[in-house]
């Protein structure tokens, strides 16, 4: 490998390492704990993926840029100094451009041009430093220019689409469910790449400083001591705060004493637990919440419910332990206990058998699961099949 190569494979790295590194490494534990990385590039994948496909149209500017005479003569170091400098300025302005990004001013188009010229930047002067004095323009220079800026756009575009499709649906989960400390995680991100998919019918930027300040009233909440002398629902209710608030330990130090007597305690903590990755504990719950509900599951609608909820709880754990067979038969079990929610469980049971390599199976619980229940399943069940049917070679389905 001879020299030129040799600073350009190092030239492509550090572009790439160095600002994803430095920015978040100063983003802060805030921003780590959200899973988020320095503004305004929200998640850290979608920032290696503006790194990456900016690299093209680095190349194709430090080419142009070495055609001029000045630029050919400053020293390496300039071009290395620049980088670095780079990076730090990023790295010192981030935290105030996440606060204006929070507002939600700006729409997703302008956001996305901002990251594509941050990410140049970025990698400009590592393209520079990479080539050779007096380096000539690239043939047809207006054609690959045009090809290096599709580059650096288009695949960003369509990825953080899909990133906004999947956080959207995360958020709407978390804002179900009154996890409320997660929700706002995901928001965090949303606002930045500039959502505007409504989550729990508001657009982002409008709901998330009403959820701040529901998060900010729950930790006044918490802040007050219970008194010895406070009722289970009390307790309960202050473990739910705590929930809300993604503070699981203090949540279990309130559930444990009340599960072994109260049912509603029982299946938080079961919750608390899986969230813990305090998984065999968490199975411990699920079942002995179970042999309370599936014997009036049949004649009650709400104990019904719960049961279907400890049979889904039994099998997310049991997915993520890495059971398969575990969990394939914990949803065959709830099918038999409870046939009411047999379209439920055939259709978890299809997407499980999906998953593990087994389409034909997936697909006679999907189509049972649609048979059931066509109002809830025939789309997402429909969807499924069709991706199983169109990745499956033909002569292994039916």
């Amino acid at each position: 490998m001879n020299r030129p190569e040799y600073r350009g494979i190092l030239a492509a790295g550090l572009a790439v390492v160095l600002p994803a590194v430095v920015l978040h490494g100063t983003c802060g534990p805030e921003r780590w704990e959200r899973g988020l990385t320095a503004a305004p590039f929200a998640w850290p994948r979608l920032f290696i993926s503006h790194l990456i496909t900016a690299i093209p149209l680095g190349w194709v500017l430090a080419r142009w840029l070495r055609s001029f005479p000045g630029v050919n003569e400053a020293a390496s170091g300039v071009w290395l100094g620049a980088g670095v400098g780079i990076v730090g300025l990023a790295a010192v302005i981030s935290p105030g451009l996440g606060e204006v990004l929070g507002e939600g001013a700006f729409g997703s188009g302008p956001l996305l041009v901002l990251r594509v010229l941050l990410a140049v930047l970025f990698v400009l002067p590592w393209c520079v430093w990479a080539l050779e004095p007096r380096e000539k323009p690239l043939p047809y220079g207006g054609l690959m220019l045009g090809v290096a800026l599709g580059i650096a756009l288009v695949p960003c575009a369509v990825y953080a689409e899909a990133f906004i499709a999947a956080r959207t649906q995360a958020a709407e989960e978390w804002m179900a469910s009154g996890r409320y400390a997660k929700a706002e995680w995901e928001l965090t991100g949303l606002v930045e790449l500039g959502s505007e998919r409504p989550v729990a019918q508001k657009h982002p930027a409008e709901l998330l400083p009403l959820l701040r300040k529901e998060i900010d009233r729950l930790h006044r909440a918490v802040g007050y001591p219970l008194p010895a002398t406070a009722s289970p629902r009390a307790k309960i209710a202050r473990a739910e705060a705590w929930i809300q608030l993604e503070q699981l330990e203090p949540a279990a130090e309130i559930l444990e004493p009340l599960a072994p007597t109260d049912l509603n305690a029982l299946l938080l903590l079961a919750v608390v637990n899986r969230d813990r990755q305090h998984w065999h504990e968490s199975d411990a719950n699920y079942h002995a919440a179970l042999e309370q509900l599936l014997p009036r599951a049949v004649s009650d609608p709400s104990a019904r419910e719960r049961a279907r909820l400890a049979f889904e709880g039994l099998a997310y754990n049991a997915r993520q332990t890495r059971r398969r067979a575990d969990a394939e038969q914990i949803l065959q079990r709830a099918i038999a206990e409870l046939p009411l929610e047999a379209a439920r469980f055939h259709f978890l049971l299809g997407q499980h058998y999906a998953s593990t390599g087994h389409p034909n199976r997936a697909i006679d619980h999907l189509t049972q699961a649609v048979e059931l229940d066509p109002a809830k399943h025939r789309e997402t069940a429909t969807e499924v099949m069709r991706q199983l049917q169109s990745s499956t070679p033909s002569c292994l389905l039916r």
